[in-house]
């Protein structure tokens, strides 16, 4: 992934419209860029076991659906991993 620059580096809370997106999944903060490019970025740290697993810091998306998607995915392989 490329390194956030310009207009992304400005990013700023999502609409309320996304306040369910955020009561979902409440170890991340949702933003949206400049661009509207939509992110989640962790806010609790990831365990060994996790990074191990792949564990995101921060995941995007064009939409709030595929934000959504791509969260859901992250917390299934969250759930699998063993602290």
């Amino acid at each position: 992934m490329e390194p956030i620059t310009g207009s992304e580096a400005s990013m700023t809370p999502l609409p309320a419209s996304a306040k369910t997106l955020h009561e979902e999944f409440p170890r991340w903060t949702l933003r949206e860029s400049g661009i509207h490019q939509h992110w989640a970025i962790r806010t609790d740290r990831p365990t060994t076991p996790q990074i191990k697993a792949g564990a995101k810091l921060y995941l995007s998306g064009d939409s709030l659906t595929e934000l959504a998607e791509r969260l859901r995915a992250e917390e299934r392989l969250l759930a699998e991993v063993k602290p």
